[in-house]
């Protein structure tokens, strides 16, 4: 659902003879259709592993297998950026103002582009040589947590690309990370029986939750 929920929109293939793909938006009350838009297959044929609207819900991104991020306006149904990488995506998730979309890949690099022009802020920077397996933007927007693989977990400046601090070593592999609502602490839930809270300025476990 986008624009509060006055719009669904949905991204897939069509066969018709041969392949091909559409982005698609519809009214929620009617069902009727306000607009279609083909995607550009070329010599290969891509798969869309995931999709995520904006908060504002005026933008969609589409998580391609061709290394590609692709941004479409809800309200045109149209194309607006085409974000390219050179590793597998993995993660991507929009800054809390809908301005800024990061992405993470297979290969540790994370990468914020500007959602309206499609130039990222800085080049990609590595937090690492296994996969990102978690990307969340701060409350405020200017950090952005990620964790990989290899239990890492790091915390960018959204801006710059600079670490906030060392990166954490976790005792699992992080399958969520939360940001509480004033951005001070985060929540990190993983493969082990205790998910740590850390303090968000220093990366500093404060407590930890235990599990059976």
């Amino acid at each position: 659902f986008a624009r509060g929920g006055e719009t669904i929109v949905a991204a897939g293939h069509l066969q018709r003879g041969e392949e091909a793909m559409l982005f698609a938006c519809f009214d929620t009350k009617t069902l009727a259709v306000r607009s279609v838009t083909p995607l550009p297959v070329g010599a290969a044929v891509f798969a869309i592993h995931s999709m995520q609207v904006s908060p504002d819900g005026a933008t969609v991104a589409l998580r391609c297998s061709d290394l590609r991020v692709r941004l479409f306006d809800t309200t045109a149904g149209r194309q607006t950026q085409e974000l390219a990488h050179d590793s597998y995506l993995r993660e991507m998730g929009f800054s809390p103002d809908a301005s800024r979309i990061a992405t993470g890949t297979a290969d540790g690099h994370i990468t914020v582009w500007d959602a309206r022009t499609g130039v990222p802020l800085f080049d990609p920077v590595s937090v690492g040589e296994t996969p990102c397996t978690r990307l969340m933007f701060s409350p405020k927007g200017d950090t952005v947590a990620c964790g990989m693989r290899d239990g890492t977990l790091a915390m960018l400046d959204s801006q710059t690309g600079a670490a906030r601090f060392e990166p954490v070593k976790l005792s699992s592999i992080p399958d969520d990370i939360q940001f509480s609502p004033d951005g001070t602490h985060l929540f990190v839930t993983d493969f082990a029986t205790e998910s740590p809270i850390l303090d968000a300025t220093t990366g500093k476990v404060v407590r930890r939750l235990k599990h059976d």
